[in-house]
């Protein structure tokens, strides 16, 4: 409840903070219909196939995060670190891996990037704290069929959800008296998501150590005593 809470109260505080500081400092109107300048030239120009300049800088930088994070995952220390605290928090910590520092440092990093994506996005969904919370469960639905694992698999989900909602929203002459259902397609697939990806696997991960072992079954003795050869009694 606290995270609902703040995910209402920040941008609110947000565009609070702007209006107050508008007009001193000669800045734009900030509200939720304003589209604020990217990272790119204003107004975006095209570039090719109907891509303007903001759409290519975020699918680059969004290319080189991926790659970077991936990198930073599989094949640094810290990333290992991070992977064994979540995998086995009581293991990792017992070879002497401080899982409150990679939990921290996990927190320092998404942190980062969610700043990354709200300056890359906001020249396309504007400041309405409404289509952020939209844009967090279309990645919330990508790291589903990613299966909190895969960062190359998250990614193409996240591309093949772009193309599904295009698709919807052009294609879907039977449902275009329902509204607001381009919206609710990223919660649509990522209730899916969970339902059957969660039917295809088998165990989580880290559980293969906390199942109980099978039950020891030693060759009857014969004899039945003490002296009996191959008896550890």
């Amino acid at each position: 409840m606290a995270t609902i809470g703040l995910t209402i109260a920040l941008p609110a505080l947000g565009l609070l903070i702007a209006d107050l500081v508008e007009e001193p400092f000669g800045l734009p109107p900030a509200d939720a219909t304003a589209l604020p300048h990217g990272v790119g030239p204003y107004p975006a120009v095209e570039v090719a196939f109907g891509f303007d300049s903001d759409q290519v800088i975020t699918f680059c930088v969004a290319i080189l995060v991926a790659a970077g994070l991936w990198l930073f995952m599989r094949h640094t220390p810290y990333g290992l670190r991070m992977r064994a605290s979540v995998d086995r928090r009581r293991l990792a910590t017992l070879r002497g891996i401080d899982a409150d520092a990679s939990s921290a440092l996990a927190w320092t990093l998404s942190s980062a990037l969610a700043g990354l994506a709200g300056v890359l996005a906001v020249p396309v969904v504007g400041l309405d704290s409404g289509a952020f919370t939209v844009l967090l469960f279309a990645s919330a639905t990508a790291s589903v069929f990613g299966r909190l694992r895969s960062i190359p698999w998250t990614f193409a989900a996240g591309l093949g959800l772009g193309v599904v909602q295009n698709l919807v929203a052009g294609y879907a002459d039977f449902a275009a008296e329902i509204t607001g259902l381009r919206t609710a397609v990223p919660v649509l697939l990522l209730f899916a998501g969970l339902v059957l990806l969660n039917r295809s696997r088998e165990r989580v991960a880290g559980s293969a150590a906390e199942d109980a072992p099978p039950p020891t079954t030693w060759p009857t003795c014969r004899c039945g005593g003490a002296a009996c050869p191959g008896s550890s009694r």
